[in-house]
Parts: C-alpha cells; structure tokens; sequence
C-alpha cells in the first residue's frame, strides 16, 4: 500500500522539474506553494476538437482545471457526442491537439464512493497522453499505458503533499486503476493493452513518490 509520507530529493534542472508556481498561479490545498510546486509542461490546446465537444459538470470541469493548473497547461474537456465513435458512458480519451472525451454519467460513477480521487486520476491518465504527445515519447501500447498511469500519480503526487487526499481516496484510487481500462469489456485485450492490476498500481504509485520526492516527471516515469 503507498504510503501518505514524504520524502525530500534534488531536482535535475531541465525535465519538467516541479517549480514554484508564478504570481496568480497559487495551488490551493493545505500546503505552500514552495513545498507543493506546480511543473509547467506548457501543453495547450493546438487544434479544434475533432468530434463535437459537449459540455461538462461543473465538477467534472473543476478536477480538470486542477490537473491542468498543476501542469500549467490548457487542456480541452469534452462531452462525447452523438459523431463520437466509441463508447464514452465507461472510459475517458485524450485526443491530439489538447482534447480530452468522456461524459459527466462516468466520472460522477468514479465519484460515487465519496472520493474525487478515482475521477482525478482518470483525468491526470490521459493528461499523461498529452504529455506523451507533445515531448514525443516513444513506447508500445502497453509502456505508454503504464507511463500515463505514473504522470497521473505524479500528479496526485500533489494532492497528497497539498493535503487534499487521504489514505481511503488512494486506495479507492488504484483500485480504480485495476478496474479501468479500454471500457471494452475484453479483459485479456485490457491487460494487453493497459497492463496487469499489479503494474497499473506499481506505476501510479511510482509517479507518487516521483513527485513527493521532487524527481523530474520524465525522469520519474522512464518506464
């Protein structure tokens, strides 16, 4: 089980080291800015969405928001429409150019328990792809799914530092990540795809301590 403690390291100047946010910037939680840094990866959005793109929950919104002030990024949330070719109503997409699918019905299912975590980590995952997208890391299916799994826990990194996440959000959180995949239903192509219960765990829990221990985030999650 990952542990709510922290340690302190030394980050490497030039690989998405956290950094202390600039003025307007402030993360809000429990925690100075100086102890719970931001880490500009500077992803925005580069191109219209390429399905239609539907309004969120408030909520829904507000988690993203977080995800993306913690990377100092933009990043598009959409509601997958009627021209959207998969099935949003159990899974969450991130699309090139800075675009991200789902529906409010599956994250405020992740939320049902009583955490915002699970729904959090969902949103930090395919941020994760962003990040994967823009700085150009190559990896088959499976390392790509494992590594988004670590930016995501590198992100809720944060929230435990900051003070917005208890041992029960995490554990609810990677019980979630055992559970989610491909929303396909197929459980031998879910784990082809996005790795066992075992690894998808190791490497959330592997950007967390990243994070809590200020290792670079590329650094942190080279799979």
């Amino acid at each position: 089980m990952f542990s709510l403690a922290a340690c302190a390291g030394n980050p490497e100047a030039d690989d998405l080291a956290p950094q202390p946010p600039g003025p307007g910037e402030a993360l809000e939680g429990g925690k100075t800015d100086a102890i719970c840094p931001i880490v500009p990866a500077g992803i925005g959005v580069t191109t219209p969405p390429q399905f239609s793109c539907g309004p969120m929950d408030a909520a829904s919104n507000l988690l993203m928001s977080d995800v993306a002030r913690f990377w100092a990024s933009e990043v598009g949330l959409c509601a997958c429409g009627p021209d959207y070719p998969d099935d949003c109503s159990a899974n969450a997409v991130a699309h090139e150019g800075g675009w991200v699918y789902t529906s409010s019905a599956f994250l405020q299912r992740l939320r049902a328990s009583g955490s915002d975590m699970p729904a959090q980590y969902v949103l930090a995952h395919e941020f994760g792809h962003e990040i994967q997208g823009v700085y150009g890391i190559p990896g088959i299916t499976q390392v790509k799914e494992l590594q988004a799994d670590c930016y995501a826990g590198y992100y809720l990194g944060s929230l435990i530092c900051r003070g917005l996440a208890t041992q029960q959000d995490i554990v609810a959180t990677l019980t979630t990540a055992c559970v989610i995949a491909d929303g396909t239903g197929d459980p031998i192509g879910d784990l082809d795809t996005h790795g066992t219960c075992e690894q998808r765990v190791s490497s959330v829990a592997l950007g967390m301590r990243g994070y809590l221990q200020r290792t670079p985030a590329l650094a942190a999650c080279r799979l």
